[in-house]
Formats: structure tokens, sequence, C-alpha cells
């Protein structure tokens, strides 16, 4: 019971904050919101960074998959839209990290390792797995070190809301009550009127339609009809006008060699001293000094590893901290790293970004083996028409934005570009049958004015449509014989919701009603839960508010009505309290924790500066 209020509920409470132990796997493709920047602003002073708007995307994307199911996808969500929700993640979580800033709430390094290393994400059966921890987090778009002070700021956020909600609890007798009224069973017994059986037993003939279809014209009238003339551009149009440069296929092999040679992974191990764990900088590196010395007495890396480095979660894999091509690690270890050769040890560094010093040992080159060029001269060619057919097309997308400004007509577009105007048949807005299923088309089309000749264009996947209105069909009245169907079944069902409230008047007031028509039965449930499958969810509402022995009547959403009675009530007793009653309090810390997350967060959101850009 406790898990279906979990979810009844689910879709109706505000998280603001996020646990983020455990990382969403969620790929950012083709719906992710931004495109690279350095920088997307600040929020109450702090800097907003590509890895905040990575984190911002994948906690909407999960929150949704939580309340609409695994086989929700992003491209579900118009782009706005999203746009919107993302951006709203970035304000709350920077507006959080900056009070718990004010406040001094702080968490280590060696404490956001640790919660790492107990996370269930990053563990293989009971230990700690690193190349499960690397392989979550770069997957993300983050290093390990980002994704450290990541958990760093989540912790000292989650603090933040447990500090808040410390000071709201509920009585053991409060959350007992209400452990009662969630398990609380009831017997029913009702005589159901079942409103589709009903109809299929009434007639109406051509007359009453008729006489309906004149009392109520305004039910019978089309939906407006609107052609269009449009022009379909696609980066497939532009292929054939790509010029490809003389020996491009060769310098482009060239180009290729080049970029592997850069994109060879090393592999490093170190031996890290903190300074978060001395007095002073000279006494880290008086530290880091003898760990130099014994590894120059003839130690190996590893007994090195494991008697000076402080790096908790590396150390149980003998110092290793994975691969990098040039851009994982910090600036001091790439630096180093390029001048050393496969088992080169390095001298003593000191990290600015991470604030310790560091020995590391180049253990591994991974390089990656070169296709031949005739393997690859087909696919680099395709390369260059891709790119060079999109901008091509970016080209004839400022001649159209320009034209459009300038009030040109869809027909001086395109003959300014030499490319032919397409004409579609009447479309409405509940049946546009056309060769684009781009929900914007059909939007943009009936908005514009009647009369207005302006052109509008819609970016699509594919690439860009223009169009422009070129007729309109108002609304009309439409014939009786056309709609005869549909005025006979309003007629049949106006006759079944007056047939229905006869039966619920005879039903209530006769002692013996006749009960042997087809849509008329009887039933009862024994034990019916409050959120029983059985019932509809607003019959079984009032089933839970209705007293015992009192009948009451309800019609349905979906049409059926019943006539119920609360036959008995079944509270849950002490030994079954007792046993749910810790799930209960941990249910109502959630809940109250949640709910005063979002009062404090309305309170903090309404002061915050926000300053974002490039969204």
């Amino acid at each position: 019971m406790l898990e279906a209020l979990r979810s009844f509920l689910s879709g109706k409470t505000l998280l603001i904050f996020v646990t983020i132990m455990a990382i969403p796997f969620v790929f950012l493709g083709s719906s992710a919101v931004g495109t690279i920047f350095t920088t997307y602003g600040k929020v109450n002073g702090l800097e907003v960074t590509q890895a905040d708007l990575n984190a911002a995307n994948n906690t909407v994307n999960q929150r949704l998959v939580d309340v609409y199911g695994d086989a929700f996808t992003l491209d579900l969500i118009p782009e706005d839209n999203l746009l919107e929700m993302v951006k709203e993640e970035i304000i709350s979580q920077k507006t959080l990290l900056s009070e718990t800033i004010d406040l001094g709430i702080s968490v280590s390094e060696a404490e956001a390792k640790k919660g790492i290393m107990q996370s269930p994400s990053f563990r293989t059966g009971a230990q700690f797995d690193q190349i499960a921890f690397e392989t979550a987090v770069r997957t993300q778009g983050y290093t390990p070190n980002s994704y450290i002070s990541m958990v760093q700021e989540g912790l000292a956020k989650n603090y933040l809301i447990d500090m808040i909600t410390a000071s709201f609890f509920t009585l053991d007798s409060e959350i007992q009550n209400m452990a009662k009224l969630i398990e609380q069973e009831r017997d029913v017994s009702f005589i159901k009127i079942d409103f589709n059986d009903l109809k299929s037993t009434i007639q109406a003939d051509l007359t009453e339609a008729q006489s309906y279809y004149e009392a109520n014209e305004i039910k019978f009238y089309s939906d407006e009809a609107r052609s269009m003339n449009y022009i379909y551009l696609t980066n497939d149009s532009y292929k054939d006008g790509v010029e490809v440069p003389k020996n491009y296929e060769e310098e482009a092999y060239a180009d290729y060699l080049a970029r592997l040679e850069m994109r060879s992974e090393k592999r490093a191990s170190h031996i890290m001293v903190d300074l978060i764990n001395y007095d002073s900088k000279s006494e880290a590196l008086n530290i880091i000094t003898k760990a130099q010395d014994a590894l120059n007495s003839g130690l190996n890396f590893i007994e090195v590893v494991q008697e000076y480095s402080e790096d908790l979660i590396s150390k149980d894999l003998d110092g290793d901290i994975g691969f990098s091509s040039g851009d994982v690690f910090p600036e001091e270890f790439e630096s180093a790293l390029i001048k050393m050769s496969e088992g080169d040890v390095s001298d003593i560094i000191f990290s600015e970004a991470t604030n310790s010093y560091h020995i590391l040992k180049l253990t591994e080159i991974n390089k990656e083996t070169p296709n031949s060029f005739d393997d690859m001269k087909d696919e680099l060619l395709q390369e260059l028409i891709e790119a060079e057919s999109i901008a091509l097309m970016d080209e004839d997308r400022d001649i159209i934005d320009n034209a459009i400004l300038d009030n040109l007509s869809i027909q001086e577009i395109a003959s300014s570009l030499g490319i032919e105007i397409k004409s579609t048949e009447n479309l409405t807005i509940n049946n546009f049958d056309f060769e684009l299923s781009d929900p914007q088309i059909a939007q943009t089309l009936f908005s514009i004015p009647n009369g207005f000749d302006s052109a509008e264009v819609i970016e699509i996947d594919e690439g860009m449509i223009i169009l422009s209105l070129n007729s309109v069909q108002a609304s009309n009245l439409i014939p009786f014989e056309q709609v005869t169907e549909e005025a006979i079944d309003y007629v049949i069902n106006d006759k079944a919701l007056e047939l229905v409230l006869t039966l619920q008047n005879s039903l209530i007031s006769e002692e013996s009603p006749d009960l042997s028509a087809s849509y008329l039965s009887t039933d009862n449930f024994i034990g019916v839960k409050r959120f029983s499958s059985l019932l509809p969810a607003d019959v079984l509402q009032q089933a839970f508010l209705s007293p015992i022995n009192e009948q009451f009547q309800i019609t349905a959403s979906n049409g059926d009505s019943y006539l119920m009675t609360i036959d008995s009530v079944k509270s849950p007793d002490d030994e079954f309290l007792s046993a749910m009653i810790e799930e209960y309090k941990e249910f109502d810390k959630n809940q109250v924790s949640n709910k005063m997350a979002t009062l404090v967060f309305a309170e903090l959101r309404n002061s915050a500066k926000v300053n974002l850009q490039n969204l």
C-alpha cells in the first residue's frame, strides 16, 4: 500500500534537490539542451559550467522518467519547455549551493570520496570498482575530480535541507494514525449501471436526429481548412553543389592521422599527498619528498603508493587513475605526462586544481591503429560533403531570414534561390495530412492571419521549410446527410443520460428494484484498499469518504453509475502497524522534507540573482 501511495504522489511532489551518488545513465543526444560554451552565465555570483548543464539535463530527464516511465525520452518534450525546465534546475541547484556557502556548510573531499566508494553504483560485489566509477563519470562528461567536487556540493545542499527540516517533526501517534488511515480496508456492495451497455439498447430515428441537428447546429460545423505554399530544403538538396578541392582526400587523411596521434591515451598511477590533511604546505611537501626518496632507494611504485598515498579511491587500485587523451587529468598532470615515456616516474608535482602534491608514473600508452587510406577516403569525402552542404544551406538560411525581414513573398524568395514552390490541398488542424509530421508546421500555418502573404521559416530535423498561407476555407455548417450518424449518436447519448437519471432515482426509492436489465449488475468487494484497481479512482475516493451503512450514488468519469453502500470498515491491527511504522516514519520524513524544501527554495529563488547566457 505504501508503495502505491508513493507512486500516486510521485508526479505531484516538487523535488528541488537530488542525491547524486548514483549517476542516472542518460546519454545526451539530439534532445539535450545546449551547445558547448565556455560559460553559461552566473547565478548568485556562481559560474554556470558545462558540467552544471549536463547535470541539469540528466536530473530533468531522470525526474521525467520517474514520473512517466522508462519509455519516456526527452524528444517528447518541446524544446522550449525542456530549456525552461533545465534553466530552473540550474537556478535551483546554484541557489542552494550559494546558500550553503553563505552559511559555511561544506563537505570534505575525504567525506565525498567515502560516499562514492560506498555507493552501490560503483561497487562490484562488496568492493569499490574503479573502472566502473571512471566509466560512469566520464560517460557523463565529468572527470573523477570534477565529479568528486560535484558530490561535495550535492552533499552540502542535502545537509542544508536536512538542517531546515530537522526542526519539523511528526509525533509517533500522528504517524500511526496516518498509517491506520492509509492501510484501512472497506467492504462495499453496489449496483452498477453500465453506460455503454445501456446506450446499446437505445434507438433513435431520422426525425429525432433531424430535430437535434436543427436545434444544435453549432455542433455540426466543419473545421477551418487551409492550404499552403511551401519550400522544403534539406542537407541533401545541397550535396550536388559541393566542390571538392584538389588532393582533398590525401590532405584529409593526413589530418586524420594527426588527430589519432593527439587522441592517443596515456594511463597513469599516482601518489598523492593532500594539503587538507596538514597544517602547512611545507609539512605536505616533506611527506611527498619522503615518498620520492623511497622510490629513489629502490622501492617499487606500488609499495610507495600503499605507504604514502592519501587518495583513498586510487590507493585500492595501486595508484591507478585511468586513461587520459590529454584533457582528462589536471593541467599539471598532462604537462608532465606529455614529456614522459612508458614506465617513467615524474618529479614532485603540485596541482592547483586539487591543492595537493603528486608523483606520477606513466604505466601505459594506448595508440589507436589507423585505417588505411583506401579504407578511409570515401568516409572522409562524405564528411566534407556533409559539412559543406550544411554550410551552403546555412548561407541560404541567411538569405531567407533577410528576405522575411524585408517582407518578401515566398514567390520572391523561391525566385532568388532558384527553387520550385510546392502547394498542398486543404488541410485541417485535426487532419493535417502532410509529407512531414512536425507539429510546428500545422501550428504555424493556422496561426497566420487570413489575408497575410508573409512567409514563415521553420527549422526541422532534416533541414527547414518555408511556408505561406495560400487559401482559407472557412468553417461551415455540414449538411445533415453527411452527419446523420453523428446526430443519431448525440440523440442516443442524451436519451441514455435521461434514462440513467430515472434509473438512479428508482434504485434509491424502490425497496426491491427490477435488476433484470443487461446493463444493471450487482456486486460486493471485500477488503478494498484505498488505491485498489478494482474500482474507478473517483468511486474509490468517495467510498473512503462515506460513513458505514450509508448509501451514496456517484457517476464515474467513464459514465458508469454506482449506487454503493459501505458495509464495514477494517482498520489494521497493532501488530501490522508496528511492522509498518518505521517505513511510514521514513515516508513522513520524505514528505515533510520535500514540502519544506519547496517552501525554502521558493523564498531563495525569489531573491536569486540570475544572469544565464548562451541557453
